[in-house]
């Protein structure tokens, strides 16, 4: 079968050698303190928070990928965090029933029903599994990330983002990466060093652009066209896929410059990068990511 995606490991050398320093002193997990994010201090609630919102954290464009969700002045997924900062959104007794009729923003993003499924789907699980509070998740599996992530994609369907032995699951271990960012001074989470990288649209975005990922000339044209790229097709799996091979390369070679960045730092460095980089990114229209 055709490969659409292949890994070029000339310019994983050169990324390293243009960046190696940098990743030696800045290479950190963001805290998750934005101006987009909710500013409560208290534990319970701000996980209430990061859970309730990765449940939608997908799909922000439209018709194209400059099409994007906007609320507040914040654009995309940081529309979404400041949109989700309200403790109504947060009551799992209310999500169960949640309707777009009272959500006009909600309406307004892509795949509306998609995200009223998921939230329902937390406010009906955390209700009747653990007493509303997605903080007993962590507490039952002892705020193991690793463990946390396979209850989360076990018990709520809407999570899980798995195919050909793959388990990308990005949203899942964004949740926990997020609590670890946030309350990194407390130490909460553990466990969680071995974590991929998080397979979405902005990492093979900043890898094609480097020269890292290469893509087929059918694939290069859909993206450049902005042709939508189905879920779990061979080339939606090949983008994904090789964005992680690519990344623990990038991390295994760094260690043999004695340089210790494991993945799942070296994920927010390179999707920070995106930013800077004027083209767009791949179009599948899914929960995953």
């Amino acid at each position: 079968m055709k490969e659409h995606v292949i890994i070029n490991r000339n310019k994983i050398n050169s990324f390293i050698s243009s960046h190696k320093y940098s990743l030696r002193s800045n290479c950190t997990l963001y805290n998750w303190k934005g101006e987009q994010f909710i500013k409560s201090e208290n534990i319970e609630e701000v996980i209430q928070y990061f859970f309730v919102g990765n449940a939608i954290n997908f799909c922000f464009w439209n018709e194209n990928c400059y099409d994007r969700y906007t609320y507040k002045g914040f654009t995309g997924s940081a529309a979404m965090w400041k949109f989700i900062d309200n403790p109504i959104l947060l009551n799992s007794y209310y999500l169960k029933n949640i309707s777009l009729l009272d959500w006009e923003d909600l309406e307004r993003m892509p795949l509306p029903e998609k995200r009223i499924e998921a939230l329902r789907e937390v406010g009906n699980v955390l209700c009747d599994k653990y007493d509303g509070k997605a903080v007993n998740i962590c507490i039952s599996e002892n705020w193991d990330a690793e463990k946390i992530v396979k209850r989360v994609v076990k018990e709520f369907h809407c999570w899980k983002d798995e195919y050909n032995n793959v388990k990308f699951n990005k949203r899942a271990r964004l949740f926990a990466v997020m609590i670890y960012g946030r309350f990194a001074d407390k130490k909460l989470i553990s466990n969680i060093i071995n974590f991929p990288c998080l397979a979405d649209y902005q990492l093979p975005k900043v890898l094609h652009s480097m020269g890292i990922l290469l893509y087929s000339n059918e694939l290069n044209r859909m993206i450049i066209e902005q042709k939508e790229i189905p879920y779990q097709s061979k080339m939606e799996y090949d983008i994904r896929s090789k964005t992680l091979q690519a990344v623990q390369m990038i991390s295994e070679e760094l260690f043999r410059d004695g340089v210790l960045v494991k993945p799942i730092y070296l994920d927010y460095y390179i999707w920070n990068l995106s930013h800077s980089i004027n083209e767009p990114h791949h179009l599948t229209k899914t929960m995953a990511y």
